[in-house]
């Protein structure tokens, strides 16, 4: 089975396709359950295949091995999704009370917004949107929750300002955004909505902002991907969030406003990149008059250019691509392509030095130096630590490596 069947199988598993050219189930081989099932968790789309499957009445149709597995990935995503919106209904509730406003971003909005049920969409970790100037009571109140924040307390200020986000770890993990690269010149409290998800009152982003944020997101790993010589690949659940929501809330989108945001934010050509692949590839009908305006110098990408890595990972790259470094790509990429005139070479050449060599502040706070003066000295210890880290690291990366490629790739 060639990658173009295989995607059109998948896609009409998920319930996003429907055509007079189904794929008959009866006419897989061995072979082509087996390569399915592994691109199926790949994409993390087992539970909204189990679930699609089981009310087409399809699953006495496929291996019992592959049916089984289904089913106790879409219970057991059912039992972690139910554990996310139970924490996170205690810090809504406690951020009531401080007065502290949320907006709830990405995976933990969109499970219960537009999937069937909750327990279709797996969720890694809940994003978070406070505003500036709540970071320190935010931090307080999550604190108490039992969170335990991944950096140190004195540098929260400092973060902050600089417009990083902030993981907390819990049973579960948070990353705490004040600001959304994606969309630098939207104020997203203005469009919030007030919606009801999972039982949960929550603020979410507006539907055009939600939707360009996750179009935006995706075209940032694509763009990490391309920058790394092609290594890496997109997850067919971020192009099924896009689809789902165009479908629940395309009569109360209002596509002028995006096609003038992303051309404010100078981001049309990226956002037009995903949304043709929605509309040519995925059958979800983006307006004509949209595209045409969002394309500008974009180029086509087919579908499977970014489904699928074009080249195999060896060890030595799997370990290199840490997930600190391919953030700091990412962001250096998101920044450029928002606005591509300040963020120059020199820009990034200035960037990755002041990330190495940050000022005496940081270094002051971080390594907790008794005399300021001192503070030069600390850059040595901070490069050798970081080597020595990184070495120590290797057989973690190459180990996690062998478990996930044994796991989806074989």
């Amino acid at each position: 089975m060639n990658q173009e069947t295989e995607t059109r199988f998948l896609l009409q598993c998920m319930g996003l396709i429907h055509d007079k050219q189904e794929i008959s189930f009866d006419s897989l081989t061995e072979q082509d359950w087996i390569a399915i099932n592994k691109k199926i968790y790949l994409h993390k789309i087992a539970p909204l295949v189990y679930y699609n499957l089981s009310q087409n009445n399809k699953l006495s149709n496929i291996p019992v091995s592959i049916a089984r597995d289904l089913r106790l990935d879409y219970f057991q995503c059912s039992l972690n999704n139910t554990r996310t919106y139970h924490e996170l209904s205690k810090i809504l509730k406690s951020a009531d009370s401080n007065g502290i406003p949320i907006i709830v971003l990405k995976g933990a909005a969109l499970a219960g917004l537009v999937y069937t049920s909750h327990a279709l969409r797996p969720m890694n970790d809940m994003d978070l949107l406070i505003k500036p100037e709540d970071i320190r009571k935010a931090n307080d109140m999550l604190i108490q929750l039992g969170w335990k924040c991944k950096i140190q307390n004195e540098l929260l200020e400092i973060l902050n300002q600089q417009g990083e986000d902030l993981e907390y770890v819990k049973n579960s993990m948070i990353d705490l955004h004040t600001t959304i690269r994606e969309l630098p010149s939207v104020d997203p409290w203005a469009n919030s909505k007030a919606v009801n998800i999972a039982s949960l009152n929550m603020q979410i982003l507006g539907y055009e902002d939600f939707l360009m944020h996750i179009s935006l997101h995706i075209y940032k790993h694509i763009q990490t991907a391309i920058l790394l010589g092609g290594f890496g690949m997109t997850e067919l659940t971020k192009f099924c969030d896009i689809i789902l929501l165009i479908r629940k809330f395309q009569n109360e989108i209002n596509w002028d406003y995006i096609v003038r945001i992303s051309k404010l934010n100078q981001s049309a050509s990226a956002l037009y990149t995903i949304l043709n692949i929605v509309n040519r590839d995925l059958g979800e009908n983006i307006p004509d008059d949209v595209l045409s305006e969002l394309k500008g110098d974009a180029i086509d990408l087919p579908i499977n250019s970014v489904l699928y890595s074009n080249r195999k990972m060896s060890k030595t790259i799997c370990f290199l691509l840490s997930d600190k470094l391919t953030k700091h790509f990412a962001m250096m990429l998101a920044l450029h392509n928002a606005n591509p005139d300040k963020y120059t070479i020199g820009w990034f050449i200035g960037y990755i030095f002041r990330s190495i060599f940050p000022n005496k502040e940081y270094m002051v706070k971080r390594y907790k130096i008794k005399k300021p003066s001192l503070y030069g000295f600390y850059y040595l210890i901070r490069i050798v630590t970081a080597i020595w880290k990184f070495l120590k690291a290797i057989p973690l990366y190459i180990s996690n490596y062998k478990t996930k490629m044994k796991k989806n790739i074989g």
